[in-house]
C-alpha cells in the first residue's frame, strides 16, 4: 500500500479535525486508545510539535509541522 501526499498542504488535510483525525481519517477499528496510541507515536516520529492530537486542530499546527 502505497501514500500520496499532495503538494499543496490546504489540499491534503481537513484544517477543521484533530490532529488525531487526520492522521487516521477512517480510524482502525480497534477502539479509541488504540488510535490515540498510534498517533502519539506517529507525532513523536515525525517530530510534529505541539504533540496532543486530540486537543489540536489541524489549523492550529504550523505549516512546517501540517507537512509533517
Amino acid at each position: 500500500v502505497g501514500t500520496f501526499v499532495l503538494g499543496d498542504r490546504s489540499l491534503a488535510a481537513f484544517p477543521d479535525l484533530t490532529v488525531r483525525e487526520n492522521l487516521l481519517p477512517f480510524g482502525l477499528g480497534a477502539g479509541i486508545r488504540a488510535e490515540r496510541d498510534l498517533a502519539a507515536r506517529l507525532l513523536e516520529q515525525f517530530d510534529v510539535r505541539p504533540r496532543g492530537a486530540d486537543e489540536r486542530e489541524m489549523l492550529a499546527l504550523s505549516g512546517g509541522n501540517q507537512q509533517k
